[in-house]
């Protein structure tokens, strides 16, 4: 039933307005009155139940529903009867009831548009593109508007490489639902080819979408034609972009003159074109393999992006390259360049471009010829660039290079040190001119520093050792370059005393090189045995970072290298608290966060590990699952159709994020650590039951979020080969962030400080000889871990879930045992690069976790063997911390792998109690008190009185070690002071944390 407008405007009037004002208690007072008088009014209903939802969702989530899916199953409905109940529905987040909403309308009404853009965009929102596309088509038949057949086109294309994308993680040897992905491209570009013929084809997107289609069946040389023709000109209207869109065409045609000519007018438009110059380069080799190997650079469709993209550079074995048409080319376009005015009005590219030249050429001919004309390019470029903040940056993979190259490396750290100590000129109060000399010849010298670092010079660095050569690192005086490093930066700080805190300045390089040279003291001392010297040349690199910051507390690069240390002396809370004022929201918590797992995984307190782990991490997933969708959708509507193909990469790329698995799994774990004592304290819980299915329902979450196992086959999984084309997830870490002295870590985030202190910072890109790809130690690491972990936790959500709720759960047992024993396979096979000897301890609990949650054996054997295992776990820094030595319990990662440890006593009894209920928990407290771990927490505890009466003799160790000869010694003596205390008091939290693992924010049964 439905009131004239007159009348249905005075009735509902108040209620809009009451809704409005965020009042729908008022908007029901008024509802209630209208109903009253006209009880079947849909309109007043349908508002009615978006009044009840808003003014109480818990309490009135049934009525409201009630009503709305009522008001559905009458039949026709007005628009604005639709737009309210649509607006209910999705506000219930009842995705369903709305699609059979509009699915009803649609039915009385085919063409009926609203209906149909609303399904086409909720489709959307949950990346369904084979019932969008179905939907569009809809829309085409209703419009015959050539946009809704291209929005059909566009997610056919997504679901084809959606479809890609899955195959390896399904359970049907790489079956999938759809048409298939040769299908669905077949006919996307058949349609597309009807559009051309009958001039349909009139904008950059369509005619993108055509151009790829071609390319991907194998059509290259017609692609390549298409992007010449006179519709090109026409569709794509920059100059620019369409002669990189006709170079990419030429080269997936193999033309390779026709690239290169594409590419030089695209230097003709813009003369700093880095991509054009170097592909230009790259062509100018002409082997067999190169058509294949740009092609892979220049990816029109699927993940572009290599995995090692994050790490620093690796350089490749060069292909043999035509060196006087190179040279000939690189003349030409630094001639050009100067001829325009330079790099003030052209950039600095071409000037790159020279040294480029001489990183390419680095196999061709005499090696320490070569090697010494790269030393020589770079040197130049310092000289004429060195004032300019990006000059290191730039130079970066260069002097990488060079690593392993003694008589150049050596010759160019001279040339560079000498600048580095070129005189800055004082600065005459009120006279600009002599601050701007002053700021300038400080931007040179800091540059040539850092350079310097990239070359070894102040540290050891863990990346880019060239294979079969000596790691080559500066000899031990880190306190007195530290020294001297403090000392311009107090000297010249007045410099930038009006400098805007929020951006990093040249002054802010001097603390970060202090804290490099003690970092690569600490690693001579802790490889020469020296932990009490690592720990204080730690301490003291942690002070002059602390010092920088109070003038720059944003710039990242302290903050990281200040996280780093902090975590490695076992205080994982001050190390977060470091890392806060990083800008980690959003993507970025993809690419940062493995600076924060450490510390997380370590016994920092609760409240501030949730922030990364829990709130952060929370609002990239809802970006992931709603903003990116949305994204989608609006770009389709609006007729940018090749973005919707970018959103949804953009989107599994996320989704598939190692990064992102590694941080909720490391949430789940340590909110089971924080309901320990609950699982020891059942007696307070009589209804155990209500207990088990709380915690069940964190579980099952997890599960569903991070590893659905009915995805993941056996039969094609091949987890026990060593084989990244298995590895479905996607590596997005950015681990140039990290200090030169810092490796990743792939294994568990907890041991990260135990594998640092146990292996040589320089480690070998490649690790291990027989294998080619760059920092395949790290991957296999990262993977193999993650697997088992993640395998432990589903298996325990699902074997609960079989138990609690007396399901049959639709994971496969024997699909998981074969995955078990793929991974038990593949753990025997690899001999790691990296020492972690409680890594392969913890690898080991994890098995005989899963053994019983797998074989759902409760018995009081396989209870002692697990706890077996977990002693072992923690015999090693039980032994350390028995010993009573302050410094002995920071260094070596002791602290972390105490946590470390104690959270899979924690975790055994969490699954014991959830899987098996109470009786296998009182088998597993027994299994636990007979491997005597009560007897480490003890210790732990113990300890912690230790180290907060050795804090006063810490200082005057940490002085006396320093013992700074500085213009303002006073300054950072306070700071060495302040860091150890607040270290001391972290670490303490840390170790008693590890104690008694409770979280302070639960007190109560509560899902996870």
């Amino acid at each position: 039933m439905q009131l004239n407008p007159r009348d249905s405007q005075r009735e509902l009037n108040p209620a809009y307005d009451a809704l409005d004002r965020e009042d729908p208690a008022r908007a029901l007072k008024s509802l209630d009155k209208t109903l009253k008088k006209h009880p079947r009014f849909q309109l007043a209903r349908a508002l009615k139940a978006l009044a009840l939802w808003r003014a109480d969702a818990m309490a009135n989530e049934q009525d409201a529903l009630n009503i709305a899916v009522a008001i559905r199953d009458e039949g026709a409905v007005d628009e604005d009867v639709l737009r309210v109940v649509l607006m209910t529905f999705k506000e219930m987040s009842r995705r369903s009831e709305m699609r059979k909403l509009l699915e009803h309308t649609l039915r009385l009404n085919p063409t009926h548009m609203t209906s149909l853009q609303t399904l086409y965009a909720d489709y959307g929102e949950t990346w369904e593109f084979g019932k969008q596309q179905s939907v569009a088509m809809r829309m085409y038949k209703a419009t015959g508007n050539t946009k809704d057949l291209l929005k059909a086109i566009t997610s056919m294309l997504a679901q084809r490489e959606a479809e890609a994308a899955e195959a390896k993680t399904t359970t049907s040897s790489g079956e999938t639902n759809g048409m298939g992905a040769e299908t669905l491209l077949k006919l996307a570009n058949g349609m597309l080819g009807k559009l051309r013929g009958k001039d349909e084809i009139k904008d950059q997107d369509s005619f993108s979408m055509y151009a790829m289609t071609m390319a991907l069946m194998g059509q290259t040389d017609e692609a390549y034609d298409l992007t010449k023709s006179a519709l090109a000109d026409t569709c794509v209207p920059m100059p620019i972009e369409r002669e990189r869109m006709r170079a990419r065409y030429a080269l997936k045609a193999g033309k390779m003159a026709e690239a290169r000519k594409h590419h030089e007018k695209v230097l003709e438009l813009a003369p700093d074109d880095w991509m054009s110059m170097n592909a230009i380069l790259d062509l100018c080799r002409g082997d067999a393999a190169l058509a294949e190997e740009m092609d892979a650079k220049l990816s029109i469709s699927g993940r572009s992006v290599p995995r090692i993209s994050n790490f620093p550079t690796v350089r490749p074995k060069m292909k043999s390259i035509d060196i006087v048409a190179a040279t000939k080319f690189v003349e030409s376009v630094v001639a050009n360049a100067e001829e325009k005015g330079g790099e003030r009005e052209v950039g600095r590219g071409a000037y790159i471009l020279q040294v480029d030249l001489m990183y390419r050429l680095l196999d061709e001919g005499d090696e320490d010829t070569r090697y010494r004309a790269l030393a020589e390019a770079v040197a130049t470029y310092h000289e004429r660039f060195g004032a300019w903040t990006s000059c290191a940056q730039d130079m970066r993979r260069y002097a990488q290079a060079l690593r392993g190259a003694d008589g150049a490396r050596e010759w160019l750290i001279e040339t560079l040190r000498g600048r580095g100590e070129e005189h800055i000129p004082s600065v005459t109060t009120g006279d600009d001119a002599s601050k701007k000399l002053a700021i300038t010849v400080l931007r040179r010298v800091t540059s040539a520093l850092l350079i310097c670092v990239d070359l070894n010079a102040c540290c050891p660095s863990w990346h880019g050792v060239a294979r079969n050569s000596p790691a080559a690192s500066m000899p031990l005086r880190g306190r007195a370059a530290a020294s001297r490093f403090m000392n311009l930066y107090w000297d010249h700080m007045n410099l930038f005393a009006d400098a805007d805190a929020r951006e990093p300045t040249a002054i802010d390089v001097f603390p970060y090189l202090a804290s490099c040279a003690l970092a690569g003291e600490a690693a001579a001392c802790k490889e020469n045995g020296d932990d009490d010297g690592a720990v204080n040349a730690l301490y003291a690199a942690a002070a002059a970072l602390e010092v920088g910051l109070k003038k720059s507390p944003y710039n990242a690069s302290l903050r990281f290298s200040l996280t780093a240390i902090y975590t490695l002396l076992g205080a994982a809370g001050l190390a977060l608290e470091t890392l806060e004022l990083v800008d980690m929201k959003h993507v970025q918590m993809s690419t940062l966060l493995h600076h924060a797992l450490p510390a997380c995984s370590s016994g920092a307190p609760p409240g501030i590990t949730e922030e990364f782990l829990g709130t952060r991490l929370q609002q990239l997933r809802h970006e992931i699952e709603r903003q990116v969708s949305q994204s989608a959708t609006l770009a389709a509507m609006n007729g940018k159709y090749t973005k919707v193909l970018e959103f949804a990469e953009f989107f599994r790329t996320i989704r598939d994020a190692h990064s992102i698995a590694a941080g909720m799994t490391a949430n789940l774990m340590i909110g089971i650590n924080g309901i320990n004592r609950l699982a020891g304290d059942m007696d307070d819980f009589p209804n155990i039951d209500e207990f088990r299915l709380n915690m069940l329902e964190g579980l099952m979450e997890y599960a569903e979020d991070v590893c659905d196992l009915t995805r993941t086959n056996a039969d094609t999984a091949r987890w026990d080969k060593d084989d990244e084309s298995s590895d479905a997830w996607t590596y997005l870490d950015d681990f140039k962030t990290n200090p030169a002295w810092l490796a990743p870590c792939g294994k568990d985030p907890a041991l990260s400080s135990a594998e640092w202190w146990s292996n040589p910072i320089e480690t070998s890109a490649h690790g291990d000889e027989n294998t080619e790809i760059p920092y395949a130690w790290y991957f296999s690491d990262a993977r193999d871990s993650l697997r088992r972990r993640v395998l432990l936790l589903d298996a325990i959500a699902n074997r609960a879930r079989t138990e609690i709720v007396d399901c049959d759960a639709t994971v496969s047992w024997t699909n998981i045992r074969a995955l078990l024993d793929q991974l038990k396979t593949g753990a025997t096979k690899r001999t790691p690069v990296r020492a972690n000897a409680q890594a392969d301890l913890a690898r080991d609990v994890d098995f005989a976790l899963l053994d019983v949650v797998v074989d759902n054996d409760w018995s009081q054997s396989r209870m002692d063997t697990v706890f077996d295992a977990i002693a072992k776990l923690c015999e090693w820094p039980k032994n350390v911390i028995e010993s009573g030595s302050a410094p002995a319990m920071f260094a070596r990662g002791v602290i972390p792998a105490a946590f470390h440890a104690l959270s899979y006593d924690s975790l055994a009894r969490f699954m014991a109690l959830v899987c098996g209920g109470s009786d296998v928990r009182e088998r597993a407290e027994r299994a636990s008190r007979s491997a005597e771990i009560h007897t480490f927490r003890r210790a732990c505890s113990t300890a912690c009185g230790v180290l907060i009466a050795d804090a006063e003799d810490a200082k005057s160790r940490a002085l006396a070690w320093f013992a700074a000869e500085a213009s303002d010694a006073t300054e950072f003596n306070s700071a060495l002071e302040d860091v150890v205390e607040r270290h001391r008091a972290s670490a303490t939290f840390a170790l008693g944390f590890a104690r008694h693992h409770i979280a302070a924010t639960v007190h109560s049964p509560q899902p996870l």
